[in-house]
């Protein structure tokens, strides 16, 4: 069984922790312990003395306090392929006497080992990890949109016109996390929106389609913007049907300033998406965007003032502050937050940066002890406004 510590904080509260298999769980057997206290991101490896048969797992920590789990791999076999594995073994010994069908009978334990690489295939289980990194180009293909501005629905307040069931809630699709999805009943005309909890100016709405399964559900799409429900504009529409995994990215025609964000689906069926981002800016920040045309000029060193997509892995500009104006932690103090990127960006200050290469941009601890860490507000670098120029 192995055990996955999350990854980013707290990782010391998984401790005591006793681990059991059973038919029911009412006569569940002890398997292993694990006493710990755990670290950040740590892969725990636990190994009942003896195979348990059961059909409920149950990891229990002693004490009072808080469990909290990245991931659980159950690994073992059914009672019905062990069966016929060890005629074949023994039917090996008794297969000498007649010699020539010995040799193949080898060869059959030979095809039995392969299956032993199974269980360990479970251990590099991590690069189902660096199966994450082709979401990467996902990422790249956000480039050719370059949106300018913030996204301003991020892990805002949304709503749906029905919910098919809570893994499906109408926050799925600002929760920061491609693999989630919404989801609405079968209905005619159904919608999706979104308080941006302020006003703000909007210029581009980016739908990514659920990856899963059924893209072509997205379809006959219109968006609108507005200071209420009640009075909204049409920004775009987009026709479809759409694929897995598609990143669709609207344009207003002009931006429209407004708190509200609405995409429908017209006629009868499923509305169901995995992420919706939408960007532009609030009016307080359009006067000082002036300034941000002068760091156009260090764009040209790959975006040191800038990012050139949203993950901004390679920012190297000097914000130290968060989107909700928090200041930045110096990444070689350990105060209020502990962290493990002491060493590796010593040297950055307290700027915002990328080490984990989170997805949606540079981040920084806070010197705020009740919220560890948060996004930095860094603009886009605008290499298409040069081109403008001749015309």
């Amino acid at each position: 069984m192995y055990l996955y510590n999350p990854e980013r904080s707290l990782g010391n509260r998984l401790k005591n922790i006793a681990v059991t298999v059973g038919l029911n769980l009412k006569k569940m057997k002890n398997c292993s312990n694990f006493k710990g206290p755990g670290k950040n991101g740590q892969v725990i490896v636990l190994t009942c003395k003896t195979p348990i048969s059961g059909r409920y797992v149950k990891i229990l920590r002693g004490g009072k306090g808080i469990l909290s789990l990245a991931e659980v791999l159950v690994m073992g076999h059914t009672g019905k392929n062990v069966t016929p594995a060890k005629p074949k073994g023994k039917k090996v010994i008794p297969a000498k006497p007649k010699g020539k069908k010995v040799i193949p009978a080898k060869s059959k334990e030979k095809k039995v080992k392969p299956a032993k690489t199974k269980g360990k295939k479970v251990i590099p289980s991590k690069p189902k990890e660096k199966k994450v990194k082709p979401a990467k180009p996902i990422g790249k293909k956000v480039i050719p949109s370059k949106p300018k501005g913030t996204n301003y629905a991020l892990r805002r307040k949304a709503s749906q016109s029905s919910t098919h069931s809570s893994r499906f809630a109408a926050s799925k699709a600002v929760d920061g996390v491609e693999n989630t999805f919404t989801h609405t009943k079968n209905q005619k005309n159904p919608y999706w929106s979104v308080d941006l909890g302020k006003t703000v100016i909007v210029k581009q709405i980016n739908i990514i389609n659920r990856k899963n399964c059924c893209g072509n559900r997205l379809k006959n799409i219109a968006v609108t913007v507005g200071v209420n429900m009640n009075k909204m504009k049409h920004c775009s529409n987009f026709k479809g049907p759409g694929k897995n995994g598609q990143f669709i990215v609207l344009t207003c025609k002009t931006p429209i300033s407004g708190r509200y964000v609405k995409i429908l689906r017209s006629g009868k069926g499923f509305l169901s998406l995995a992420e919706v981002q939408v960007m532009g800016h609030t009016r307080k920040t359009v006067i000082p965007a002036k300034p941000k045309g002068k760091k156009i000029i260090p764009a040209k060193s790959k975006g040191q003032q800038c990012i050139m997509n949203p993950r901004g892995a390679n920012y190297g500009g000097n914000i130290s502050k968060t989107r909700s104006g928090r200041t930045c932690q110096a990444w070689g103090v350990q105060t209020p937050q502990k962290h493990k990127f002491s060493k590796k960006l010593a040297d950055q200050k307290n700027y915002c940066r990328n080490p984990d290469n989170e997805p949606h941009g540079p981040w920084c601890y806070t010197t705020d002890a009740k919220k560890r860490w948060e996004y930095c507000a860094i603009p886009y670098c605008r290499k298409k406004v040069k081109p403008a120029k001749p015309i």
